[in-house]
Order: structure tokens, then sequence, then C-alpha cells
């Protein structure tokens, strides 16, 4: 028998992943974003994101081949199926799973490319508190594709797939695909 939570913690996964979305496309609104939910063995949500907004801007058509190429996995501590047929949830953790940005690495390394850092910490709380330090990390992730545009290797204009004025003219490092 599942123990029932006080309503005021539930919500619907698929409010959760709305709120996921609305967030990134504040800092990338012409990026891919995928978030699905599964409850095959655990119920589960992964995220996926990337710089590119379709298939064909990556290299052989490869999500993973793209240069800001990310997942994240939330796995419910907490659930029960309502009426509806939606899991509600009460406490979230929020994992990263691959995480990149790479950018060409300096000439004279044997190394093809670098890959930045952006920092992050397993966060478990509530609803809003995994929302915030998914708004923190994109915030800084959107920094450092800007900081590095113009050493971001891509196949587009790296200018429209941030909001308008962010990255100015320049189009990031196209000399090499």
């Amino acid at each position: 028998m599942i123990k029932i939570i006080e309503q005021k913690q539930l919500y619907h996964v698929n409010f959760l992943l709305t709120e996921f979305e609305k967030i990134f496309r504040t800092y990338f609104p012409k990026s891919n974003f995928s978030a699905n939910f599964s409850d095959n063995i655990v119920p589960v949500v992964h995220i996926t994101f990337t710089l590119a907004s379709d298939k064909s801007e990556v290299s052989y058509g490869i999500w993973q081949n793209d240069p800001m190429f990310h997942t994240f996995s939330i796995y419910f501590k907490k659930f029960m199926i309502d009426k509806d047929g939606y899991v509600l949830v009460d406490i979230l953790p929020l994992e990263i799973g691959q995480s990149r940005l790479y950018v060409p690495a300096p000439k004279g390394t044997n190394r093809v490319y670098n890959s930045i850092k952006i920092p992050y910490r397993k966060t478990t709380g509530s609803k809003e508190r995994i929302l915030k330090a998914f708004a923190t990390y994109i915030s800084k992730l959107q920094k450092a594709v800007i900081e590095n545009i113009d050493r971001i290797e891509v196949s587009y204009d790296l200018a429209t797939k941030l909001p308008p004025g962010k990255a100015g003219r320049r189009r990031g490092n196209i000399s090499r695909l």
C-alpha cells in the first residue's frame, strides 16, 4: 500500500517537464531539448539537450556529436499514481549524466578536443530547489558558450541558438567542419 503524502508537496511529472523546458528555452531558445518519463523499473525522468536544434546540424546526425550534449536524470524517491494516471512526486534528486562543452585543444597537444567543465553538484530536494539548481547550471552553461563562441566548432551560426543580443555578431568556428 502506498502512503499518501500531503497534497501540497505533490506535483505532476508533466508540469515538472514543462518547467525544465521553460528554463532551458530562456537561455537556448532554438536548441534541442527533450524530456521523457519512464516507469519501467524505477520512475525516472531523462532530460537531454544539445546546442544544435536538428540532427542535420550535428556530425553524421548523431546527437552525441554535438559540442554541448548533456543528460540529466531525476529518480523519484516517493511517488504515487493519481486517478488520471500521472505520477506524483515528493523528494527529487537531480543528477547530471553527461555534460560537456567541447572546444578544440590548443596546438601542440596530443588531444583533438578539450572539455570545458561547468561546475555542478547532485541536488536533492523540493521541486523549487531542483529547478533553481537547473536554472543556475543552464545560466553557467550559456555563459561558457558565449565566452568560447569563437572556439566552438559547429556548422551553423551559433548566434541563432542564443537569445537575441547575447552573442553579438559572433558565429562560432566553422573553419574545420
